[in-house]
């Protein structure tokens, strides 16, 4: 099943600055309140996120990068025997003095056929106002 949620905020800072943090994995943890540890080993970026009170385990790598513009990362997130998918994007542009900042997380995970059909049902009732605290 695919979910994807999207995220969009202005900075009162420039593109430059703002590329500085999302640029940083290890800078992470500090606007994305769901990753509990994060570390970079060999190329690859290992870590922990929790989610709806449960943790997670994941390991991927930056798959795009085009400087103070776009940030991609494509991550494995295993929990027991679920392998799932995920992408993170974050797109900058400039926007008056400021830069405004789009992140898109999109979700590839195996769940019973019912209950995906139950969350896109639900989804359509709304998405999360802010995905990170990026301010």
């Amino acid at each position: 099943m695919n979910l994807e949620f999207k995220s969009k905020k202005t900075i009162a800072a420039s593109p430059e600055i703002v590329w500085m943090v999302v640029s940083d994995p290890q800078q992470w943890p500090a606007f994305v309140d769901r990753i509990q540890e994060l570390e970079h080993r060999e190329g690859e970026l290992h870590g922990r996120i929790t989610w709806r009170e449960k943790d997670f385990r994941f390991r991927g790598r930056i798959t795009e990068r085009v400087e103070n513009e776009r940030l991609v990362a494509d991550f494995q997130v295993t929990q027991s025997d679920r392998k799932d998918r995920m992408r993170i994007a974050f797109e900058l542009k400039p926007k008056g003095d400021g830069c405004r900042v789009s992140e898109n997380v999109a979700l590839d995970i195996e769940v019973n056929p019912l209950l995906g059909m139950l969350a896109r049902g639900l989804s359509r009732f709304g998405e999360p106002q802010e995905l990170t605290n990026l301010d």
